[in-house]
């Protein structure tokens, strides 16, 4: 039995031996590395660090055993032939790169699931490499994936990648016949880019039916490529959409895919140098974020596609296009930047702009926003009519080199023919604008060119009145089965009023549902099932609703399918099965909408339980994994990053602190763990000392009295009062105090402080003296508080020589009072000292007041030099003294002043009221009709006066200038008397214009001001027709003439006054 054991304990212990690998970064460089790697670590299964395989390394096949390297994976070797070896390698914590190799066909790491890091395949061209068929299981790349190889032929593998957290890179693999189908890649968080700059044989790109995210640009071309297919789930690019941009060709590119799922594309869009045929598909692409670019596609006829596209933030670039013909796919695009068309020879019509009405200029303010040029077949340009006559259009514009018709600006703008829906019959004829089978006269609704959705385009010319994404044909309850927004099915026939006939519903009431006086065309009603989302979920988590998934803004009210157990959308990742679940809104006759979550689950990773970590300066390295309690899983990351590049930590190198243990995958959410870890550093208890001080001196720390660099957190003995280091010399006695420092891993050293108190003299605390000025001398010492010794001196010096204060003689203020005591601090008491003056209440006086005058100030009356701070006698009715002549009485008031202990003092003030005179010898002059209307009083005295409008505020010209027409009160006051006048009088002058918008606000046009003359008014337009006569009884026009608003415009009129006089003018009324 004894044998049995000591073979078992003899085996394990052989098998944890040769299982464990060296900490740390790897590097082999001789051949004889990987040997005894191989022959000293047979087992070893986790790196902890990187792992380079360089120099004169030719053969790893025995070097089977790794699963886990938590950095880089570096192949670089001119020798290598083969890396089949890493059959069970799951996981790389950083980069894989591997260059420069012999190897001719890469295979393997087939059990690889996550690598942190990017993945780089390039220059391997000295065999050189042909094919690879690996990375069968590899489900994300948290960074690059580039290989730039250009003998390469084939790519298989990563049909189970989801998601590249970066740039998808493939360039210059001229030799590559094939891209590789990434049967389950969703995600590119950065650029999809395949690009061969020179003679290539990729002839057809069929990949990425499962792509949904591009999150930069998406970018192809290669000289040998024919046909583009794929992107059947594509719904976003971040950035641009490029095929062949500058610097690129694809000149015998004939196809590409449509596209249909494609939602954003957040900056420009380009296609260029091609031999596309027709451009249809992108018809859920309702905006672009940069410019358009269609350019030097030599068999281009058509742009088809882009139904839906309804903004282009940049400039649209449509030129030298040989063969195209027609743009009629941007049927419905309503704004842009710059519209450039220029060089397309085939070009007949620009059917397809009709809707453009928004464009901003080329470069910036003040440049061409239109540039339609030498499009030598182009003759109709009836398209932009909307666009020209549009008041969104800015920049300018530029038409030339076309043929008649659509040769110059003006040549269009003459044969614009208002007709919206091109169905021959004129708008100003026509009772149905845009054929959707509602009257023009419902679509307004009661307001004339309504616009309900705020587009630009009034509601009897927009097929989506709302813009819900239901049309106003079907929102209305009309028949439209073709769904082209139109009345009935092609082809159409409409009669005499341009009423659709080839229907027999429609022109009946629109439906409206809730009764609220707005028809369901003309409000947003639809619910909207928002967009597909995306939710990784641990398995361990509660459950959620997936309906705060999805993208966008969904509505509530749908069903999910499948159908969940909850029989709503509520997801339980422990019971639930991962996939793609749809959400359905059912919208009536508009249909449904739909939208997907697609789930993903996880197991919850594991990183153990937090744990501390003392370590002495001078120990061994300790790898912190083992210092984790529980049962951690391997492979994750420490941060901050160790000086090992591993979880190894060395005290001599890296600092305490706390060093997080981190795990991720992409469904459940990161597990930490921490360790803590304390440095305990040699002890240092520093040098002894001595300390002197004051019996009365504030606790002092011992450990700040120490020499050197003593460490804190040791022990003080004898004990302290206060229980730590602190002393207080008035609680502690004098004596050797010594300071001992220890830690648990270290060894203990001490240091002592010699301490001697000296007692303490008091100058008592600080005290005031409040004394009048013929006051008796007064010792200051008796006005100290608290129990002061009597040996100190004063300061500033006294009169008497010592501590007797005379007010006679000496200054009030602050005296202190000090006690030098030696080596303590000395002491200082203060005392204030305040003579009380005699205050002066000045001398009597006499003032006369007017009984119309502003209060005055009493105080301001009395003679000599009087001190504020008294009170009248009696009270009056202002306060601080003022006296107000309309509620005081005439009579004398006696001012007070009260000095305390220090008796009174006071002075009279005898008041008499005078009465107002009216002024009587004046004249008011006014200038009447004017910008500059003004007033004059001329007073025929020679006394002050002064001047007012409003009776408040005064001024000392007699002349008011710059008034509007109006009444007025003029007010006047005599300066030194009382002398007074307030007379009413009126300035006549005319609004300068109007706005009659039934706002209650400027809506009429009338003399301003009031004359007793009678007059009479005549209103004219430009033409000098007479359209209002207004009198004194009937003062004011309201801008309508025989019931009919009239335009906005300038107005004249005439006024005839009945002594004679005439005056004429002219204003503006504004709409």
């Amino acid at each position: 039995m004894l044998k049995k054991l000591l073979f078992l304990f003899s085996f394990f212990f052989s098998h944890f031996l040769f299982s464990q690998c060296p900490s740390g970064n790897i590097a082999f460089i001789q051949q004889s590395d990987v040997n005894n790697f191989v022959s000293s670590y047979p087992n070893c299964e986790v790196i902890s660090g990187n792992l380079y395989i360089s120099g004169d390394v030719s053969d790893i096949s025995k070097l089977t055993s790794i699963k886990s390297i938590e950095g880089d994976l570096m192949v670089n070797s001119y020798k290598i032939t083969d890396v089949s070896n890493f059959l069970d390698l799951e996981f790389v914590g950083g980069n894989l790169i591997i260059t420069n190799t012999l190897i001719k066909n890469l295979i393997g790491f087939s059990k690889i699931k996550s690598i942190n890091g990017s993945l780089n395949i390039y220059q391997n061209s000295r065999n050189p490499l042909e094919t690879i068929n690996a990375f069968e299981n590899l489900e994300i790349i948290k960074g690059d994936f580039q290989i730039y190889e250009p003998s390469l032929q084939t790519i298989t593998g990563f049909d189970k990648l989801i998601e590249i957290t970066s740039n998808l890179i493939l360039s210059d693999n001229s030799r590559l016949t094939q891209v590789p189908s990434f049967n389950s890649l969703k995600i590119i968080g950065g650029d999809l880019s395949i690009t061969n700059t020179y003679a290539s044989v990729l002839e057809n790109i069929n990949s990425f039916n499962t792509l949904e995210t591009i999150g930069n640009d998406f970018k192809i071309a290669s000289p040998s490529l024919v046909s583009i297919d794929g992107f059947k789930n594509l719904k976003k690019i971040n950035r641009f959409f490029q095929i062949s941009p500058s610097g690129f060709r694809s000149p015998i590119l004939k196809t590409i895919p449509d596209f249909e799922n494609l939602e954003i594309i957040g900056g420009g869009f380009e296609i260029t140098e091609t031999e596309i045929i027709k451009l249809p598909g992108f018809n859920k692409l309702k905006s672009i974020g940069g410019w358009f670019m269609i350019r030097h596609n030599s068999s281009l006829e058509s742009i088809e596609g882009m139904n839906n596209l309804k903004s282009i933030a940049g400039v649209i670039d449509i030129g030298i296009n040989e063969k195209l013909e027609n743009i009629k796919g941007l049927k419905n695009l309503a704004e842009s930047g710059a519209l450039l068309i220029g060089g397309n020879p085939s070009l007949k019509t620009l059917e397809g702009l009709q809707s453009l009405i928004r464009v901003g200029e080329y470069y910036s303010s003040n440049d061409v926003s239109i540039k339609i040029n030498y499009n030598l077949s182009l003759t109709d340009c009836s398209a932009i009519c909307n666009l020209l006559s549009s008041p969104l259009k800015n920049g300018l514009t530029e038409i030339m080199g076309n043929p008649s018709k659509c040769s110059n600006k003006s040549e269009v703008e003459q044969e614009c023919i208002p007709d919206f829906d091109r169905d021959g019959i004129l708008d100003d004829v026509d009772l149905d604008d845009d054929n959707d089978g509602i009257l023009d006269i419902v679509e307004n609704n009661g307001i004339q060119n309504r616009d309900s959705d705020g587009d630009g385009f009034s509601d009897l010319r927009d097929l989506d009145s709302d813009n819900d994404g239901c049309f106003d044909v079907i929102e209305a309850g009309f028949e439209d089965n073709d769904g082209d927004g139109f009345l009935g099915n092609l082809p159409y026939s409409v009669d005499a009023n341009g009423l659709v006939t080839s229907v027999v519903n429609g022109y009946t009431t629109p439906l409206d549902d809730n009764n609220d006086g707005v028809f369901d065309f003309q409000i947003t009603n639809i619910l909207s099932a928002g967009k597909n989302g995306l939710l990784h979920i641990c398995t361990s988590e509660s459950p959620v609703d997936l309906f705060n998934y999805l993208t966008e803004t969904p509505n509530r009210g749908g069903i999910w399918n499948p159908v969940l157990p909850t029989g709503n959308g509520i997801f339980n990742p422990a019971t639930d099965a991962p996939g793609v679940y749809t959400y359905i809104v059912t919208n009536g006759r508009c249909g449904t909408k739909s939208s997907q979550v697609e789930v993903f689950t996880g197991l919850l990773p594991n990183t153990g339980e937090d744990n501390h970590l003392s370590i002495c300066i001078n120990s061994g390295a300790v790898d912190l994994f083992t210092v984790l309690k529980g049962r951690p899983d391997a492979g994750g990351i420490w941060t901050p990053t160790l000086s090992s590049g591993t979880g190894v930590f060395d005290p001599k190198k890296d600092s305490a602190g706390v060093y997080k243990y981190t795990l991720t995958n992409q469904s459940c959410p990161s597990d930490t763990s921490e360790i803590t870890v304390n440095i305990e550093k040699l002890p240092n208890a520093g040098k002894n000392n001595q300390l002197s001080v004051c019996v009365n001196n504030s606790p002092i720390d011992l450990f700040t009295i120490l020499k050197g660099l003593p460490d804190s957190g040791g022990t003080w003995n004898p004990v302290l009062s206060s229980g730590t280091g602190v002393f207080d010399p008035k609680k502690d006695i004098p004596g050797i105090y010594v300071y001992t420092v220890s830690n648990e891993k270290c060894s203990n050293v001490s240091a002592e402080i010699e301490i001697n108190i000296t007692p303490y003299l008091s100058a008592g605390e600080n005290g005031t003296l409040a004394i009048c000025k013929d006051s008796q001398p007064i010792d200051l010492f008796n006005s100290l508080k608290g129990s002061p010794n009597n040996s100190g001196t004063w300061s500033p010096t006294l009169s008497s020589g010592n501590g007797i204060f005379d007010p006679n003689k000496d200054a009030e203020g602050i005296y202190k009072y000090t006690i030098t005591n030696g080596i303590c601090e000395n002491s200082i008491a203060e005392v204030n000292v305040n003579i009380f003056k005699i205050q002066n209440a000045g001398e009597n006086s006499s003032v006369s007041i007017c009984i119309n005058s502003n209060s005055i100030d009493l105080f301001d009356k009395l003679k000599g030099n009087p001190d504020r701070g008294g009170f009248w006698i009696p009270n009056l009715s202002g306060v601080d003294g003022l006296f107000n002549p309309l509620q005081d009485k005439a009579g004398t008031y006696v001012y007070k002043i009260d000095n305390g202990n220090c008796g009174t003092d006071s002075a009279e003030i005898t008041v008499t009221i005078k009465t107002v005179s009216n002024i009587s010898n004046y004249q008011i002059k006014t200038n009447n009709f004017n910008d500059n209307s003004s007033l004059e009083i001329i007073i025929n005295t020679g006394l002050q006066y002064e001047y007012s409008l409003d009776g408040s505020s005064y001024q000392k010209e007699n002349i008011f200038n710059n008034l509007s027409g109006g009444d007025y009160t003029v007010f006047v006051r005599e300066l030194n008397g009382c002398g007074f006048l307030e007379e009413k009088i009126s300035l006549l002058n005319y609004p300068k214009f109007f706005t009659p918008n039934g706002d209650s606000y400027n809506d009429t046009w009338q003399l301003l001001g009031s004359t007793e003359k009678d007059y009479s008014i005549f209103i004219f337009n430009r033409y000098g027709k007479l359209l209002k006569e207004l009198t004194k009884n009937h003062p004011s026009w309201d801008g309508m003439y025989n019931s009919i608003p009239q335009l906005s415009d300038d107005y004249w009129f005439q006024i005839k006054f009945s002594d004679g006089q005439i005056q004429k003018g002219h204003f503006s009324l504004k709409r």
